[in-house]
C-alpha cells in the first residue's frame, strides 16, 4: 500500500493557492533518504542521526543516550515558545508567517527543511495522563510540543505512555495505526527489553535548530497559541471502555462492527429522535493508490430497526430480524466500499472537475437533500472502526451539531471515544457515551436470543 510511504519523511507545505506534499521517503532500492529525526522539548528543536555511518541503526542505548542529552540540555535553559505553534492556525496566514520565518535569517529555511524532511518527529512532554485522558493530550495537548504539518509525531509522556499526532493528508488513520501496531508487537517479542548490545558508540549529540525571530513572529505564535487554545477548549471528549462480547456476535454470526454501527443508529436516534446522517471510513487498500471510501450506515434497514426497539409493541423476536437485516445491509455495503464501489469518492471527482474546469456545478451538488444525506462534509455522525487492538484513534465531529464515534473491539469489552462540540447546546460526549453503553447492553441480550 503506497501510503506507507508517506508514514515517514513527510510534511505539508503551506501555500498562498493550495498546500503540498513534501515527501522524502526512498526505498533502499530508489536511493538515499534523510536518515535524521527530530525532538521537540520546551520549545526546543533538534536534531540527529539514526543512521551510524555504516547503514546501520543505532541501537537503543545509543538512541537513549541522545534523548538524555535533548532533555537535560533543554531543562537547562528557559521554556520558548516553538516555532510549531504557527502550524496550528489557519493556513493562509501560516503560509505568510513561514515565508516571513525565511526572510529573516536564510538559516531559518534550513532549519524548516531539517525538520519538514525529518522521519518523524518527537515531543518530550512532562504530562502524565491517565489512559481515559489520552485522547485529549494527543488531539488538543500542548501545541507548544507540536508541529502539525509533519506526518508523523511521536508524544512521550513522563509516566511511559506514548500518543500520536498525525496530518490526516498524506494517509490514512489505519496507516498509523497498523505501523504503530507492529512496533508494539516488536516490543512485546523482546518483553519490553532491548535485547542488543549495551555498549555505546561516541556520535555527535543532538544539534539543536535555533531560529532566529522578530517581534512579528513572537506576535503571531502568541496569536496562533491562543487560537488555538480557543479552539480545542471548545472540543469535548469522552473516552471510555464498555463492557463487550465479540465472542457472542460470533457465535451469532452478527459481524461486530456492523453491529456496534447499528447501535450508533439506535443511540442517535434514542437522544434526537431521528435518524442522522453517518459517515464510517471503509478503507480500499487492497488498491495500490487506495484510500478511502463512505460507508453510508443510516441505511432503511437501520432506521427500521431503530425504530422497532423504540416501539415497546414490537416483538423481541421482530427487532432480532430487522437487526439481522440492518447488519447484512451493513455487511454488503462495506464489501462494495471496499471494492471501490461506493458513490461518496466517485461523486466527490465529479465535484472536483467541475470546480477545476469551471463547468456548472450539477444540481445535485446545491439540493438540500444531498446536504443532509451527508454531502459536502456534513455527515452528523462521523465514525470509524480503528481495528481489534488496544490502540485508537479520534478526529472531531464534521458538523458543529454532530458527533464523531471512533472504536477498537476487543474480546470482552471495547475502546470507545466519543467527540462532539461544547457549544451545542443540543449534542454532550458524556450522554451519547452513556446512551451508547446501555443501547450495547440491551443489542447483546437481544443478540443472546437468537436460535440459529
Amino acid at each position: 500500500m503506497i501510503q506507507y510511504k508517506s508514514l515517514f519523511n513527510t510534511c505539508k507545505i503551506p501555500g498562498n493557492d493550495i498546500d503540498t506534499l513534501d515527501r522524502h521517503f526512498k526505498s533502499e532500492f530508489e536511493g538515499d533518504c534523510p536518515s535524521h529525526v527530530v525532538v521537540l522539548r520546551n520549545g526546543h528543536f533538534y536534531s540527529f542521526d539514526i543512521l551510524d555511518g555504516e547503514g546501520g541503526v543505532i541501537t537503543a542505548p545509543e538512541i537513549q543516550r541522545q534523548l538524555e542529552y535533548i532533555k537535560e540540555k533543554s531543562d537547562s535553559v528557559p521554556r520558548v515558545p516553538s516555532i510549531g505553534v504557527m502550524t496550528s492556525q489557519d493556513r493562509l496566514p501560516w503560509t505568510q508567517a513561514r515565508q516571513h520565518l525565511m526572510k529573516i535569517d536564510p538559516k531559518n529555511k534550513e532549519r524548516l527543511k531539517c525538520i519538514e524532511s525529518s522521519i518523524f518527529l518527537v515531543a518530550i512532554e512532562d504530562t502524565e495522563p491517565e489512559m481515559s485522558e489520552l485522547s485529549r493530550h494527543a488531539l488538543c495537548g500542548d501545541v507548544n510540543s507540536r508541529f502539525f504539518d509533519k506526518s508523523y509525531q511521536l508524544i512521550s509522556h513522563k509516566n511511559g505512555i506514548f500518543s500520536l499526532n498525525a496530518d490526516h493528508s498524506p494517509y490514512d488513520g489505519l496507516t498509523l495505526l497498523g505501523a504503530a501496531y507492529y512496533t508494539i508487537l516488536q516490543i512485546k517479542q523482546m518483553d519490553g527489553k532491548w535485547q542488543g548490545p549495551m555498549e555505546i558508540r561516541q556520535f555527535p549529540l543532538a544539534e539543536e535548530l535555533k531560529f532566529t525571530t522578530d517581534e512579528m513572529i513572537i506576535k503571531n505564535i502568541q496569536q496562533s497559541y491562543e487560537q488555538h487554545q480557543k479552539e480545542t477548549s471548545n472540543v469535548d471528549i469522552v473516552d471510555m471502555q464498555p463492557k463487550f462480547d465479540k465472542q457472542l456476535l460470533k457465535s451469532k454470526r452478527l459481524h461486530p462492527d456492523a453491529f456496534i454501527q447499528s447501535a450508533i443508529q439506535l443511540t442517535y436516534y434514542k437522544l434526537h429522535g431521528k435518524p442522522g446522517s453517518t459517515y464510517e471510513t471503509a478503507t480500499t487498500r487492497q488498491f495500490y493508490h487506495g484510500r478511502t471510501e463512505t460507508v453510508r450506515t443510516c441505511t432503511v434497514e437501520n432506521i427500521e430497526y431503530c425504530k422497532a426497539m423504540l416501539d415497546k409493541d414490537t416483538t423481541s423476536q421482530v427487532r432480532l430480524e430487522l437487526l439481522y437485516k440492518a447488519v447484512d445491509k451493513h455487511t454488503q455495503i462495506m464489501s462494495e466500499c471496499k471494492d471501490n464501489a461506493g458513490c461518496d469518492r466517485h461523486l466527490f471527482g465529479l465535484q472536483m472537475i467541475a470546480m477545476e474546469t469551471g463547468v456548472p456545478m450539477p444540481d445535485i451538488y446545491t439540493d438540500p437533500s444531498y446536504t443532509k444525506s451527508g454531502g459536502n462534509g456534513n455527515f452528523i455522525l462521523s465514525s470509524s472502526l480503528n481495528g481489534y487492538s488496544a490502540l485508537h484513534g479520534l478526529v472531531p465531529p464534521m458538523c458543529a451539531n454532530g458527533y464523531g464515534a471512533y472504536y477498537s473491539i476487543l474480546q470482552k469489552d471495547l475502546r470507545l471515544v466519543v467527540t462532539s462540540w461544547k457549544s451545542d447546546a443540543d449534542t454532550s460526549s458524556m450522554h451519547f457515551y452513556k446512551t451508547c453503553e446501555q443501547t450495547i447492553m440491551e443489542m447483546l441480550a437481544l443478540a443472546s436470543t437468537a436460535k440459529l
